[in-house]
């Protein structure tokens, strides 16, 4: 069976419903998008939300991919940076006790936290706090860390910090593991494109992206932002949210509907996503047959608060 590592960061998330969005124009936060803050914001966006129901959960988008994988059964280890705290503590034994091997750093730095508002509609908006998760650099991965997998996933927040991206990648090479990367966010295809255009051909297999990812890498409408895509690497997927999802191989084209079910929480769906096609295949399913499980998992996440599967 194939063996799975994620790198990227390792988070708390603590995940609070919204009786509205007044939260949200009081903080003037972009409702559905992420926005990063530092220390001071975080702990007085806490203080004010101290009356709302807070739900925690480890987060991360590649952390919440490998938890999603060893849920279903493969083995599984994950590279991330934490502080020497209480929470920093939680997240280790979250991993261990979802029989992830955590390769974790630490730093002097707070553990990272991500504060996901989720309105009624079931919209999240994210306030993230980077903390030790944003010191996790090129020098603190090595060989070792890579040996005895056969796949490396990576999320798009590790692009920015273009050494260490490209380690990762040179590192995943060397040990001769196939790699996937979920773009993760707009802004980042956007401020990286040039970057990700020279690194995706060279290196990535499997491209994750949403539609709005896809836009802003190829500045083409889904069709053809995927032909584009295609040419670039093995396997390109698409997430399209209430429309399903799509992937692309060579000359083989599928899509899968998306599964309806009633969404209370659509934190770590597009993670979960991930988790299932690469469990399906990464043990050789077909195209259809992983982006449908894909689909399925995506669902069962949705349907609860936070980003753990039972």
């Amino acid at each position: 069976m194939p063996r799975v590592l994620g790198l990227g960061n390792a988070l708390m998330d603590s995940i609070i419903p919204l009786a509205d969005d007044s939260l949200l124009k009081e903080w003037e936060l972009v409702k559905g998008a992420m926005q990063v803050v530092d220390l001071d914001t975080l702990l007085a966006m806490h203080q004010a939300a101290s009356a709302e129901e807070i739900l925690r959960s480890v987060g991360g988008s590649a952390c919440n991919a490998i938890r999603g994988i060893a849920h279903l059964g493969l083995q599984t280890g994950f590279i991330g940076k934490i502080g020497n705290d209480e929470t920093g503590k939680r997240v280790l034994e979250a991993l261990q006790a979802a029989k992830v091997n955590p390769q974790l750093h630490y730093s002097r730095a707070r553990t990272g936290e991500v504060l996901a508002l989720v309105s009624q509609d079931t919209e999240r908006t994210m306030a993230t706090f980077l903390g030790a998760s944003g010191t996790l650099n090129a020098s603190d991965i090595a060989e070792d860390d890579f040996v005895g997998y056969d796949h490396l996933h990576l999320e798009g927040y590790t692009v920015p910090n273009h050494a260490l991206f490209h380690r990762a990648l040179s590192l995943a090479r060397t040990c001769h593991l196939t790699v996937s990367l979920d773009l993760t966010s707009y802004d980042i295809v956007d401020m990286n494109r040039e970057l990700l255009g020279r690194m995706i051909p060279e290196y990535i297999d499997i491209l994750f992206a949403n539609e709005g990812e896809l836009r802003a890498f190829t500045g083409r409408d889904i069709e053809a932002g995927m032909e584009e895509l295609a040419q670039l690497c093995d396997v390109v997927v698409v997430k399209l949210g209430i429309k399903g999802a799509l992937a692309h191989k060579g000359n083989a084209v599928s899509c899968s509907p998306s599964i309806p079910v009633c969404c209370v929480d659509s934190t770590g769906s597009g993670d979960m996503f991930a988790a299932g096609f690469l469990y399906g295949y990464l043990q050789d399913w077909t195209l259809d047959d992983s982006l449908a499980f894909a689909n399925k998992m995506a669902a069962e996440v949705i349907q609860v608060y936070g980003t753990g599967l039972s």
